[in-house]
């Protein structure tokens, strides 16, 4: 046994800042689609890291990214820092955070994207909360059904399928492998700022954005 049996690793992958919210590019320059990159992954380490202390586990996290991230930052939050390698797939980088969590000996690996709307420290919580069992899947859907969350136990095979009808296409390498799955279906998780008609559902507004202040993060 390994301190971090049953413990998990939660990797939240943050693409070249020069794409970042691309299809936004219609409505917002690129500093105002940096600057809600910053604040929603800002958001949702907060609330990670909130709920860290109530658990009796390890429970990391890593950015996969090939962006400069803030020492201060990963100091204070204990953060881990993951090259991508130039990765050109969400699918590609989730495998290279699966291969350096088995290596380290992680029970589980957690996928959250980085541009949920707001979610709320208790759908985290009952998407994150150990134990980890063996042979296990976890999935909360998106609107859409991509996956916005995904948690595996290791070491297993799981084969990523990111991108659309992903969740479905998740199921089924699941079932292949007869992995025990959950479904979670929690609202704050199915939500992100991906598309110009996301903003218009979104808590925050476009005259909001000007007026964020969040530490920079990554740049």
């Amino acid at each position: 046994m390994t301190e971090l049996d049953n413990n998990l690793l939660i990797t939240i992958p943050i693409k070249n800042l020069k794409f970042t919210k691309s299809r936004l590019g219609e409505i917002l320059s690129l500093n105002q689609r940096i600057k809600i990159t910053n604040f929603l992954l800002f958001q949702l380490i907060s609330k990670i890291n909130n709920l860290k202390k109530h658990f009796d586990r390890v429970i990391n996290i890593a950015l996969i990214t090939s962006n400069k991230v803030s020492t201060d930052f990963i100091n204070q939050n204990k953060i881990i820092i993951i090259s991508d390698a130039g990765s050109k797939s969400l699918s590609e980088a989730i495998v290279i955070a699966k291969d350096f969590a088995f290596e380290k000996k992680y029970r589980a690996l957690c996928f959250l994207p980085s541009d949920l709307e707001k979610p709320t420290e208790e759908d985290l919580k009952k998407f994150i909360s150990p134990p980890y069992h063996l042979n296990e899947m976890r999935i909360c859907p998106s609107e859409n059904f991509g996956t916005n969350a995904l948690l595996i136990s290791l070491p297993n095979d799981f084969e990523f399928k990111f991108g659309k009808n992903s969740f479905h296409k998740h199921i089924k390498v699941g079932s292949k492998l007869k992995l025990e799955k959950n479904i979670f279906r929690l609202d704050s998780l199915t939500f992100d700022i991906d598309e110009p008609k996301d903003l218009t559902q979104a808590w925050f507004s476009m005259n909001h954005i000007s007026k964020i202040n969040t530490p920079k993060i990554i740049f």
